[in-house]
């Protein structure tokens, strides 16, 4: 009887402690994962919200800006390029010293050539047709069209307006910020690793870009030799949403956010963020460890 008695005693033990080990187990996965949704949600939420209220303004204020300026767009239909460049380049340092990533105002006639950069006057004439694919459709559509694009300088916001003098379609013009500007807030408002990336054979456009590159399958990361993305494994895969890395010791999560968008509602990239849960491992293993040596003594 006592044999017996200490047996179901054990059985009994051995079970609790295996319930409890289960139940501490899936709670440490639980809280794991909750952050990591969390993060996703929030990465969301910011980028979202960037957008919305950093890009999205251009939109109405680039038609304004042809309409209160009469003066503007008749040097443009008169292909003026000195009167133009001198009328517009007043407003053009204004959005530049209000919004320090402004970056591009260009003019573009129908048959799909440059014919001013008021960030490079000295530069026009060269044909856009298949560098810049957003400003044939609003030459075709006449209406206006935003969306991410990646040119020779790199990517951009980019709000396309057409203009009409006289009844006549004369050309299109644009608003261009830079990417660097949702990085930038993005690391702010994260306080974490974030970097933007390219499907590879689109960032091939930005001939005129320098940065450090780090090549993931078909996506070009851009960052520093010194920063964490520049250690990921080729393994890692910026198709999945999330997944788990070890980099100098250290567990972190690489969230990969499609957000890039063209005029077409067509993914050309997005964000990269690397976000740590060492804590969270070291917790999880100690859990563990703790229990095995319960369940031992």
């Amino acid at each position: 009887i006592k044999n017996k008695t200490i047996l179901l005693v054990s059985i009994v033990s051995l079970i609790l402690s295996g319930f409890n080990f289960y139940q501490g187990l899936k709670n440490a996965n639980e809280i794991l994962k909750s952050k990591i949704q969390g993060a996703e949600l929030q990465f969301d939420e910011v980028v979202n919200d960037l957008v919305i209220n950093t890009f999205a303004p251009y939109s109405s204020r680039i038609i304004t800006f042809a309409n209160v300026h009469p003066e503007i767009v008749k040097a443009f239909a008169q292909r003026d390029r000195e009167s133009l460049f001198r009328l517009a380049l007043p407003y053009y340092q204004n959005l530049k010293r209000e919004n320090p990533y402004f970056h591009t105002m260009p003019f573009v006639i129908p048959e799909g050539r440059m014919f001013l950069r008021l960030h490079q006057p000295d530069y026009y004439d060269d044909d856009l047709r298949t560098v810049r694919p957003i400003f044939e459709a609003v030459h075709r559509s006449q209406v206006q069209l935003t969306g991410f694009e990646i040119g020779r300088l790199g990517a951009y916001y980019r709000t396309v307006q057409p203009l009409f003098y006289r009844d006549k379609y004369i050309g299109a013009f644009e608003f261009g910020v830079r990417v660097e500007q949702l990085v930038s807030n993005l690391q702010k408002k994260l306080k974490g690793a974030v970097a933007p990336y390219y499907f590879a054979e689109k960032w091939e456009k930005a001939t005129k870009r320098q940065d450090f590159q780090k090549k993931l399958g078909r996506y070009t990361v851009l960052t520093s030799e010194k920063s964490g993305f520049s250690l990921l494994p080729d393994s890692v895969s910026l198709d999945i949403p999330h997944q788990e890395v070890e980099l100098g010791g250290q567990a972190f999560i690489v969230h990969a956010h499609p957000v890039l968008k063209n005029y077409l509602g067509e993914v050309i990239g997005g964000f990269v963020a690397l976000q740590d849960i060492t804590m969270e491992k070291q917790q999880k293993r100690q859990f563990i460890i703790n229990s095995v040596l319960f369940s031992g003594g």
